[in-house]
């Protein structure tokens, strides 16, 4: 069987990484696994890899094509959808792919910012309704005290009037 990609995990460990050797079992059909250490700077200068971005997973197609380049999290399902959408749909799949996991991301983000601005208009809310509560008891209070006022005042008028 012919296996169109070559899967290459460029690290600075030493052992092969069982979550490489787990993606290896899993996708042995689809592409060839392998793994360069970082001390092979020709090979980063080749792919443009610096150490400080390491590590790096790179699936390489035919010398022409530029390899694809894993951006994910390094966990065996997202990998693995990345190795079948290169190997099924090629760069178109792999970019829009990369769409879509960019604009759930923004959707989480921006659901986020959602739940954080409701709660910060519900503690203003809240906060102003305590402000008039505490308005309308004073005013209750200022209309109490005039209500005696007013009938103290009437109550001494009527007795000038006598």
């Amino acid at each position: 069987t012919s296996r169109p990609l070559k899967a290459v995990l460029i690290t600075k460990k030493e052992e092969i990484p069982e979550l490489w050797q787990e993606l290896a079992e899993l996708h042995t059909t689809l592409c060839s696994f392998g793994m360069v250490r970082h001390v092979h700077e020709s090979i980063l200068q080749n792919f443009s890899v610096r150490v400080e971005t390491l590590p790096r997973i790179l699936l390489i197609g035919s010398r022409s094509a530029p390899p694809f380049v894993y951006e994910g999290p390094l966990k065996l399902e997202n990998i693995s959808t990345f190795i079948n959408d290169a190997v099924q749909g090629g760069s178109a799949c792999v970019e829009l792919r990369k769409q879509l996991e960019g604009s759930k991301g923004e959707t989480v983000t921006l659901r986020r910012e959602l739940a954080e601005s409701k709660r910060a208009m519900q503690v203003q809310k809240d906060q102003a309704e305590l402000a008039r509560r505490e308005q309308v008891g004073a005013l209750e209070s200022t209309v109490k005290s005039l209500q005696s006022q007013l009938k103290a005042a009437c109550a001494g008028a009527g007795n000038e009037m006598q």
